[in-house]
């Protein structure tokens, strides 16, 4: 699905990563780890194609990207996940979810509310389709931005530390739900620093240290 080829991102004449080789197939719940500063979120940043290389390339289904206006033509189709969740607030929990087809102008508005209500559906968050995201809890709002994703037909998740705002059991519900869209054939991609959710729900880790994969788990 996405592959990263002798990857190297520098930043100020520092080398924050250096020379990673890592790919990412259909099945994959892949965690990553690292202290601060280990490099995690350039590297996230770089499977989102949000972030330009000083080396290597990457090659996102089936295809080689290498410039940054491939990057821009491609990384619609990666979904992000945050810590602090990215809703609009003055938009409904529905609205939230298809402001963004609205704006792709490619669907009818039916096929957008077909779409979006599946997707609230699969999360279990339809009933709250109609509040506003500062009336619902955290872990709602998260599945809020999962939701966003799934709606918009998103092939890869990505999610930094989505669960760092959270209670522990909320956090495993999250990490529960991610799970279900991994099995939708969704690849999904954590950084996270809970052992315990790790252990128990990713297909494979990788630790990162001094912008380097420094080991690999399954």
């Amino acid at each position: 699905m996405i592959e990263l080829v002798d990857v190297t991102k520098n930043i100020a004449g520092n080398t924050i990563i250096n020379k990673v080789n890592l790919t990412i197939n259909e099945n994959d719940f892949l965690s990553i780890t690292g202290k601060s500063g280990s490099g995690k979120t350039t590297l996230l940043n770089i499977l989102a194609l949000e972030s330009s290389l000083s080396g290597g390339y990457i090659i996102f289904d089936r295809q080689k990207i290498l410039t940054q206006k491939e990057m821009q033509l491609t990384k619609h189709r990666i979904g992000r996940i945050f810590q602090d969740f990215k809703l609009i607030p003055d938009l409904t929990i529905f609205e939230n979810v298809s402001y963004l087809l609205e704006n792709d102008g490619t669907l009818n508005k039916l096929e957008i509310t077909e779409i979006v209500i599946s997707a609230l559906d699969l999360l279990g968050i339809l009933e709250i389709q109609n509040e506003f995201p500062d009336n619902v809890s955290g872990g709602q709002q998260q599945r809020v931005g999962i939701a966003r994703c799934i709606a918009r037909g998103n092939k890869i998740i990505i999610a930094d530390e989505p669960t760092s705002n959270l209670d522990p059991q909320t956090s495993k519900n999250i990490f529960e739900v991610l799970r279900k869209v991994n099995q939708l054939g969704i690849p999904v991609i954590v950084a996270t620093h809970d052992v315990d959710l790790i252990k128990n729900y990713s297909t494979r880790n990788i630790r990162l240290s001094g912008g380097t994969i420094v080991e690999w788990k399954k």
